[in-house]
């Protein structure tokens, strides 16, 4: 008995939920222009904000790793087990320090592949806009020696 109140109540549950999401939220939805609640322009802005935010953390907390494995070498006196225990301390600092780089350098890696911030160098539009054709016409002049030769750059 206790079961069937249990599974009755649960599928009311389950049926105002499902009706509040198909019914309510689509009016919410359709409100006009929402506010980006991550205050980002793009995702690479977002993967280069959490990567340096996982490096800004985790950097400090290695070195003094590495500062602490220091010290365990210098008060090892001796004991196998703490020399042991600082090395193992190091190894695994300087692992944590290449996994940062390496996220890093993912971020980087995954940013370019998803084709997000592209540099302004690179970009097809930026060779063949105007402004830079102008930009190259005013910059190259014939040279006044020869009226056939090379061009120079004018500064």
């Amino acid at each position: 008995m206790r079961i069937n109140k249990l599974l009755v109540i649960s599928a009311v549950i389950l049926v105002g939920a499902f009706l509040f999401a198909a019914f309510v939220l689509p009016v919410f939805a359709q409100s006009g222009n929402p506010e980006n609640p991550l205050k980002f322009g793009s995702v690479g802005e977002l993967i280069n904000q959490i990567a340096d935010f996982i490096i800004i953390v985790a950097l400090p907390i290695a070195t003094i790793m590495i500062i602490y494995a220091a010290f365990l070498f210098i008060t090892a006196g001796g004991s196998e087990e703490r020399v042991k225990k600082a090395r193992q301390v190091i190894i695994l600092a300087v692992v944590g320090i290449a996994i940062l780089l390496i996220a890093k350098g993912a971020a980087i890696v995954i940013k370019d592949v998803l084709g997000v911030n592209p540099s302004p160098t690179n970009s097809p539009s930026s060779i063949n806009s105007p402004a830079s054709t102008n930009s190259l016409n005013s910059t190259i002049s014939p040279s006044p020696t020869a009226s056939t030769g090379p061009l120079t750059i004018i500064f």
